[in-house]
């Protein structure tokens, strides 16, 4: 039996890399998403956790048509210092948008790993966002003093950003295509 996705035959079984390499063989301009997904895949011990990531990103490549939200548009973040910030001026990027808390354990494992992707695919248009809905500074700041990390960390102390994309648990990772929808969800 074969799956079908985006009009491609697939025989069952097949693995990520061949459905990458059949999917976006012909947009050079996305390649960069099949590299992330095995940079994900050499992180052994993450693998099976990050694994939904790799396809996400693999599948943003690929046109919507329909399946994605846009709730980017209906939140009002604040930079660390207090100044506005848009995920609206994200918009031609990819973006993993990353809702994290000060208190939430596997935020400190996965902030890195984060932080490493941008490093490596932002030349490419990739952008990796921390979003927290806390209030308390002090905790903020030391959760950030020892886990140290170069992508931008926003946040939404009134929570309304964690109402529009139903945020229950943290962490919570959506990642965002070129036009600021919600394309997939961890």
């Amino acid at each position: 039996m074969a799956n079908t996705l985006q009009g491609e035959s697939l025989p069952a079984g097949s693995s990520e890399e061949d459905l990458a390499a059949r999917l976006l063989a012909p947009r050079t301009r996305e390649r960069f998403v099949i590299r992330i997904a095995f940079d994900i895949r050499r992180l052994t011990p993450l693998y099976r956790a990050l694994r939904p990531l790799a396809a996400a990103l693999l599948l943003s490549a690929l046109p919507t048509a329909g399946l994605a939200v846009e709730p980017a548009s209906a939140v009002k973040l604040q930079n660390r210092n207090g100044s506005p910030f848009s995920l609206e001026s994200l918009k031609g990027q990819v973006v993993v948008l990353d809702f994290w808390a000060s208190w939430c354990i596997p935020c400190r494992t996965s902030f890195p790993f984060l932080d490493s992707l941008q490093e490596k695919y932002a030349p490419q248009g990739l952008r990796v966002v921390g979003l927290t809905l806390e209030d308390n500074e002090d905790a903020i700041n030391a959760f950030l003093d020892a886990v140290l990390v170069r992508f931008p960390i926003v946040r939404d102390p009134t929570g309304h950003a964690g109402d529009v994309f139903n945020v229950v648990a943290m962490p919570t990772t959506f990642l965002l295509d070129r036009e600021g929808r919600v394309a997939a969800r961890f």
